[in-house]
């Protein structure tokens, strides 16, 4: 991990005294609620990582990008949003349908910046191998041809991978100034009480100038991203879970898919994971969503969608029939959903 500049000598000196106060208000918060010990170990953790969320922020220069404060980028063009995944459902959206999802903002996830489609913005989180960084650099970052797209990247990546945005040795980055990358460090709400993630989702989940939230997946940021642009319907593309192959898995002759395959491939063994594209995807799977202390992503969405959208007037829908998520959330036919 990159070497922190908020970690100065003051800050140790200080930081155990504040882990302290912050455990008093885990406990104050919990007794409140009349929660037990478990619940306030959990909110002491939960209070530590939003405060380590904005000392991460602080980051964004050395890492050659700016920080994301608000997350406020201008006027919307539609108050229908679609977040686009990068699941192998991708390849059967025709080129029709692409041109119709263009009157619509847009917001690519991770990979998806290797497709053809040009989403209004991105929010991304780089994988742990030079490959990863050195394709998002080349695709997107240092294309001046895709300037215009708005770039979001998770900082906590970066900086567990010290990977710094505008140094890339033997390549110019002509087209990668500070500006052009915005940083945001999300905060993860790291339990599986569904009760106490409720209380938490209902505080923080629409407050603009608070961290993202991210529980289960970067898709969390992503809906959440477009929760706080105002944008009244949310339409869910290449969100399938149903398995682990994307759409540059499938054959194509692009450079670019065949760039995103290996870079992915490089991310499953520097985290030495074994990929099996028949399984279902990691953040729909409850065996590896328990150990890491975090509902699955469908179980997630769910509570988002009863506890925070609904009860204000949003509308988050899937619109791939074969998705996990059509038992957890609404399913809109992707023809109805183009309809102005």
């Amino acid at each position: 991990m990159r070497q922190l500049g908020f970690k100065t000598p003051a800050y140790r000196l200080y930081a155990p005294w504040l882990h302290r106060l912050t455990r008093l208000r885990g406990w104050l918060d919990s007794r409140w609620h009349g929660g037990g010990p478990d619940e306030q170990r959990e909110l002491t953790n939960i209070y530590w990582d939003r405060y380590l969320a904005g000392r991460f922020n602080e980051e964004a220069p050395a890492l050659g990008g700016i920080t994301a404060d608000t997350m406020s980028t201008g006027a919307r063009r539609s108050d229908r949003v679609f977040i686009l995944g990068c699941g192998a459902s991708i390849a059967r959206i025709d080129d029709a349908t692409w041109q119709q999802l263009a009157l619509f903002d847009s917001i690519g996830v991770n990979y998806f910046y290797v497709h053809p489609f040009r989403p209004r913005y991105h929010l991304i989180e780089v994988g742990r191998s030079a490959e990863a960084l050195a394709a998002v650099h080349d695709e997107l970052l240092n294309n001046p041809e895709r300037q215009h797209e708005i770039v979001y990247m998770q900082i906590r990546h970066l900086l567990n991978n010290d990977f710094v945005l505008n140094s890339a040795p033997g390549r110019p980055l002509l087209h990668c100034p500070p500006q052009r990358t915005r940083l945001y460090s999300p905060t993860t709400l790291p339990t599986r009480d569904q009760a106490l993630l409720s209380r938490l989702l209902k505080r923080y989940y629409l407050a603009t100038r608070e961290p993202l939230i991210h529980h289960s997946s970067n898709l969390d940021c992503a809906i959440n991203f477009a929760v706080r642009q105002g944008y009244r319907e949310i339409c869910l593309l290449g969100v399938d879970l149903s398995g682990n192959q994307y759409f540059f898995d499938l054959p194509s002759d692009s450079p670019a898919f065949a760039r995103a395959k290996a870079a992915i491939e490089a991310d499953y063994r520097a985290c030495q994971w074994d990929r099996q594209p028949d399984q279902i995807h990691a953040t729909a799977n409850r065996t590896i969503t328990d150990k890491l202390g975090c509902l699955s992503i469908c179980n997630y969405l769910q509570l988002v969608d009863q506890a925070v959208l609904k009860p204000n007037g949003i509308q988050l829908a899937v619109c791939n029939p074969q998705s996990l998520l059509v038992n957890h959330i609404s399913y809109r036919a992707l023809d109805d959903a183009l309809r102005h």
